[in-house]
C-alpha cells in the first residue's frame, strides 16, 4: 500500500541522544523540517515535477519503487585534471595539503576546500614523518550546527572523542558563542575531520543538484545531452570535473530518461555516506601479525554498514609498524588521499512511477558546453541553525 514518508531521519539514522529522549525528538523534529525545506526548495527553483517530496508523495512498495545506489571515487578528480601533468605523488601530496597558488587562485578555497567530493580528511604522523592515523568523514555541516543548536556540550563531548580530548568549547565557538565550523580542530589536513567544510560539501547542495538534475536536456540539434560533464554545464548545476557532482547527475538524470521515466528524491535517511575500501590492493609489511589484514585497521566510528559517516585508518602503536608501512598497489601509503583512491562516497536515489504525469519533455539548455568556472555553494546553512540556539538561550 502506497503512504507519504513519516518524517526525514538523520543520516544513517544515527541517534547522539538516547532514543526517545526529550532532545532526540526535538533534534529529530527539527532536522525532519530542515530537509523538507530543502527539498521544497529545490523542487521549486529547479520547476520541475519529476523531483518529489516524500513527505507529500505517496511512495508505492517494491517492485513498484526502486532504489539506486550512486557511487563515486572519494579523490578530488579536479587534482588530477588541473594537475594531470605532475606525478601522482604530487597529486597524492595535493590531495592532502592543497594545491600550489595559482593565478587565478584554485577554486574552492578555503580550509579543504580541494577536498570537494563530499569526503575530506585529516593525517596525524608520528615525530619521523609516518602516518599513523587518517581520519575520513562525510558528515554533512548542516547536522553539525543543528545539534549544536541542541546541546553544545554533546558537540563538545563529540569533539573530544573524535579529535582530541584537549578541545574546549571556545575552540569550536565564535565570540558570540555561536558555533564555528571552521574551528581549529576542523579546519586543516592534521588536526582533524569532524564534518564536511569545502564550500560545496553541502547536503542543501546534493538535494538542489539531485532535483536539478531531473530536468531532460537537449542540445541545438533537439539531441538528449546525456554525458556528465556535457549535462551539468548545459544545466548549470554542480562543478564539471568532479567525480561526484557530474556522476550524481547523469546518473539521476538517466532514471528519468529512461522508460519508464521514474520520478526521483533522495531516499531516506538522506545523506553522504563512505562505503569500505576495496583493500585487494593493500599489503601489509612483514612485521604485522601473521593473522592481520589490512582491513583490521579499517573502523567505522559513525554511521553504520554502507552508510559510513566517519571512519579512521590506524595502527595501533603496539602493532610495530604504522599506516606508511603499508602498501596500496605496491606504494607505501604516504598521503590519506591514497586510500581514499580506494573507496567511494554513496547516496541513494529512490524512484517512484511518474503515472499520471505526462512522459517527460527535454528542455534547451541553459548553459554554455563550455568549460565554466567552479560553482560554489553559498555557506550560510553552517549557521542557519544559530538562530534556534539564539532562541534556547
Amino acid at each position: 500500500m502506497s503512504q507519504v514518508l513519516p518524517q526525514f531521519d538523520p543520516p544513517a539514522n544515527w541517534h547522539d541522544f538516547e532514543p526517545g529522549s526529550e532532545q532526540d525528538i526535538e533534534f529529530r523534529k527539527l532536522w525532519n523540517q530542515k530537509v523538507n525545506r530543502w527539498t521544497q526548495n529545490a523542487i521549486q527553483s529547479s520547476e520541475s515535477d519529476y523531483y518529489y517530496n516524500p513527505l507529500t508523495t505517496d511512495i508505492p512498495p517494491s517492485p513498484a519503487s526502486a532504489s539506486a545506489a550512486i557511487g563515486w571515487d572519494a579523490f578530488p578528480n579536479r587534482i588530477n585534471t588541473t594537475f594531470a601533468s605532475e606525478s601522482q605523488q604530487t597529486r597524492w601530496k595535493y590531495a592532502d595539503e592543497g594545491p600550489p597558488a595559482t593565478s587565478p587562485p584554485y577554486q574552492p578555497q578555503g580550509p579543504r576546500g580541494w577536498q570537494d567530493e563530499y569526503c575530506e580528511w585529516s593525517v596525524s604522523r608520528n615525530s619521523s614523518g609516518k602516518i599513523t592515523k587518517v581520519m575520513f568523514t562525510c558528515e554533512n555541516p548542516e547536522y553539525w550546527t543543528t545539534l549544536f543548536s541542541i546541546d553544545p556540550e554533546k558537540v563538545l563531548s563529540l569533539y573530544q572523542q573524535l579529535v582530541s580530548p584537549q578541545v574546549t568549547m571556545k575552540d569550536i565557538t565564535h565570540p558570540g558563542g555561536q558555533y564555528n565550523p571552521r574551528n581549529k580542530w576542523n579546519n586543516s589536513t592534521t588536526n582533524g575531520a569532524v564534518h564536511l567544510i569545502s564550500p560545496p560539501n553541502t547536503l542543501g547542495a546534493e538535494i538542489q543538484l539531485a532535483a536539478d538534475a531531473t530536468v531532460l536536456r537537449m542540445d541545438a540539434n533537439g539531441q538528449p545531452v546525456t554525458q556528465p560533464d556535457p549535462l551539468i554545464r548545459c544545466s548549470r548545476y554542480g562543478t564539471p570535473d568532479r567525480n561526484s557532482d557530474p556522476h550524481i547527475g547523469q546518473q539521476v538524470n538517466q532514471l528519468v530518461l529512461n522508460p519508464p521515466h521514474l520520478r526521483v528524491s533522495l531516499k531516506n535517511p538522506v545523506g553522504l555516506y563512505i562505503q569500505k575500501p576495496n583493500f585487494g590492493l593493500f599489503e601489509l609489511p612483514p612485521e604485522a601479525p601473521a593473522d592481520a589484514s589490512p582491513e583490521d585497521y579499517w573502523k567505522l566510528v559513525r554511521g553504520q554498514g554502507d552508510q559510513g559517516l566517519h571512519a579512521v585508518y590506524e595502527v595501533p602503536e603496539d602493532q610495530g609498524f604504522t599506516v606508511s608501512d603499508i602498501t596500496i598497489n605496491g606504494f607505501n601509503i604516504e598521503f590519506g588521499s591514497q586510500i581514499t583512491e580506494q573507496f567511494q562516497i554513496q547516496l541513494v536515489g529512490l524512484g517512484i512511477p511518474h503515472a499520471p504525469l505526462p512522459d517527460p519533455v527535454p528542455q534547451p539548455c541553459i548553459g554554455s558546453f563550455a568549460p565554466q568556472p567552479a560553482m560554489m555553494v553559498s555557506e550560510e546553512n553552517l549557521h542557519e541553525a544559530d538562530e534556534h540556539a539564539k532562541a534556547r538561550r
